[in-house]
């Protein structure tokens, strides 16, 4: 009976996250009220409290588990460090794919800039991601060493999210893909441009 419980405890607890992730990628933290995430779950608004106490809490719980479940892969033995060009190519490419293939983890990006509290776990993630990578580029003396490492991790991933950010003016295009390619080009030589050894 008490694993029952617990089963069902954990299924009402995945249906309010689900839906809190989808409205909150909608709506933002604000514009979602506690109401319309028990009525998107279809559970009574008592257990929302239960399971997550405070819309805020429910809030941090789903960016913690966004920031789990939409991981990318940014592994360092994958990267050639020979090459600075080459291997900003192939960063900047696993960011940009990665933010293309999961539109909702971008809006909610978006969303906690916008909010007042500034909870920024879900862009850290994505920034501590590179860390090691470019830790790796200073060890290779590819970059120079006299810049800020977590500037240059917020400068890249800026930079990618800047694609997204602008394809309402940028890519209004009919060549679409050859537009945004050629953006990311233009990206990738400014970021090389500007962290590479002299």
């Amino acid at each position: 009976m008490v694993k029952s419980q617990h089963s069902s405890a954990d299924k009402t607890r995945a249906k309010i996250l689900s839906s809190a992730f989808e409205l909150f990628t909608e709506k933002g933290f604000t514009g979602t009220s506690i109401r319309d995430i028990a009525n998107d779950a279809k559970v009574n608004i008592n257990l929302i409290y239960h399971h997550y106490l405070t819309k805020k809490k429910l809030w941090e719980s789903v960016l913690e588990d966004s920031s789990s479940k939409y991981s990318i892969d940014v592994k360092v033995e994958n990267y050639d460090f020979t090459d600075l060009k080459k291997l900003l190519i192939k960063l900047t490419d696993s960011y940009f794919n990665f933010f293309k293939s999961n539109p909702k983890i971008l809006r909610l990006i978006n969303w906690v800039k916008m909010e007042e509290d500034k909870n920024i776990i879900i862009h850290q993630n994505y920034m501590l991601k590179i860390k090691p990578v470019l830790l790796k580029m200073v060890e290779a003396k590819l970059i120079n060493l006299e810049l800020d490492i977590d500037f240059i991790c917020l400068f890249v991933l800026s930079s990618i999210l800047s694609v997204f950010e602008n394809k309402s003016i940028v890519f209004q295009n009919v060549e679409f893909e050859i537009v945004q390619r050629n953006y990311m080009n233009f990206i990738v030589d400014r970021i090389y441009n500007s962290i590479k050894a002299n």
